[in-house]
């Protein structure tokens, strides 16, 4: 199960997930990158640090989100530290540059 931890910072959406990344994630990240998006927020950042798992289906979540954010002009980034889960698995897909993902926010 994932837990979203929203806060925004001069306008950035921040996302901080906790925990298991996988089908039932979904949904409740969808949710949170929806409510940023419809608050205006110029950039959203979700940050995996705190993640312990993340399946094909939180992949596909992960992409969805970024889709989504470009769509509505918004700058989209992914924190993931390395030997993170988050990271390990986004780098065996091959989508750290589509993802833009990053060590940590700068």
């Amino acid at each position: 199960m994932i837990e979203i931890s929203p806060t925004t910072i001069g306008g950035v959406a921040r996302l901080e997930l906790t925990g298991e990344l996988d089908l039932t994630g979904t949904e409740p990240l969808d949710e949170a990158v929806e409510a940023a998006l419809a608050s205006g927020a110029p950039e959203i950042i979700l940050d995996l640090t705190g993640t312990t798992f993340v399946d094909s289906a939180g992949v596909g979540a992960l992409l969805a989100a970024q889709r989504r954010t470009s769509t509505q002009g918004a700058a989209f980034r992914l924190i993931s530290p390395p030997g993170s889960e988050g990271r390990l698995v986004i780098d065996l897909a091959g989508l750290a540059k589509l993802l833009n993902l990053e060590t940590e926010p700068g």
